[in-house]
C-alpha cells in the first residue's frame, strides 16, 4: 500500500530520536522492521537494528523528499493548510492547521519593509505585527534577526547599538515562536531560512547551550547576544 510507504508520525518520531542520539544499535521493533522490509535501510541482527552513517543520511533524505521537513529539526508535518487540503479533501477543516500556523511575528526599530511596501511601527504595537509568511514575497531590510526571547521584540527601542551598527538598526527582528501545543516554531524558522542567499541572517539568542542551538539549527550566519 502506498500509505505504508510513508512516514506515519510514530515513526518519525522514533527515528527522529534514533538519528539524534546515533548509537548506530537500536533493538528493534516495528519501526525499525518497516524501514527494512521497506525502505532496505539498516539490518536486523540478533534483535537489534544496526544503520550506518550511510543509512542515517538516506532516512533524512527520504523524509525531505516525503513532507519537505528537515527529520531533525521539524516536528512531525502530519496537518497542512486548509488551502492545501481544499485541493485532496471537500472537507478542508479534515486534520487542518490553526489559522495561526502561518503567522510569524515582525517587528522593527523604524519601519517594517516588505513586498515593496512600507509600515511605520507604532509605539503602542510595541511587539510588532503578526504577518502571513506565506504572502511575503521581498524583504527589503538587509538584514534579518530571528529572536529567542519575546521580551527583545517589545524592548527594540531600548537596545544599544553601535555608531557604525546601521544595518542592524533597519532590521527586520523575526520572533521564533513560542513552543506549545497549540503553536510551534517551524514556520519563523521557516520564512527566517528562505532569505538565507538574498540577505544577512543574524540570531539573537541567549549565550548558553539552548541559544547556541537555536542559532545553529537556524541557519543564522551570526550570532547576536546580549
Amino acid at each position: 500500500m502506498l500509505n505504508d510507504y510513508h512516514f506515519n508520525k510514530t515513526r518519525y518520531d522514533f527515528f527522529a530520536a534514533q538519528l539524534i542520539a546515533y548509537s548506530g544499535r537500536v533493538k528493534a521493533n516495528k519501526s525499525c522492521e518497516w524501514m527494512v522490509d521497506v525502505h532496505r535501510l539498516g539490518c536486523i541482527d540478533a534483535g537489534f537494528w544496526y544503520f550506518t552513517e550511510k543509512d542515517r543520511a538516506a532516512i533524512i533524505a527520504l523524509v525531505k523528499q516525503q513532507s519537505g521537513c528537515h527529520l531533525l529539526e521539524h516536528p512531525f508535518p502530519g496537518k497542512r493548510s486548509r488551502t492545501e487540503n481544499a485541493l485532496l479533501d471537500n472537507n478542508e477543516k479534515r486534520h487542518a492547521l490553526a489559522v495561526t500556523d502561518d503567522f510569524v511575528l515582525v517587528n522593527a526599530l523604524q519601519s517594517i519593509q516588505m513586498n515593496q511596501q512600507t509600515i511605520d511601527c507604532s509605539v503602542i504595537a510595541s511587539l510588532g505585527l503578526y504577518i502571513n509568511s506565506k504572502k511575503i514575497k521581498t524583504v527589503e531590510h538587509k538584514v534579518i534577526v530571528l529572536v529567542e526571547n519575546l521580551a527583545v521584540m517589545a524592548n527594540l527601542q531600548q537596545l544599544v547599538f553601535s555608531d557604525n551598527a546601521v544595518d542592524l538598526k533597519n532590521a527586520l527582528w523575526v520572533y521564533r515562536g513560542d513552543i506549545k501545543a497549540q503553536q510551534n516554531t517551524h514556520q519563523a524558522y521557516q520564512f527566517f531560512r528562505q532569505f538565507i542567499s538574498t540577505h544577512q541572517l543574524i540570531c539573537f539568542a541567549d549565550f548558553d547551550p539552548e541559544g547556541l542551538h537555536i542559532a545553529i539549527s537556524s541557519s543564522a550566519m551570526q550570532l547576536l547576544a546580549p
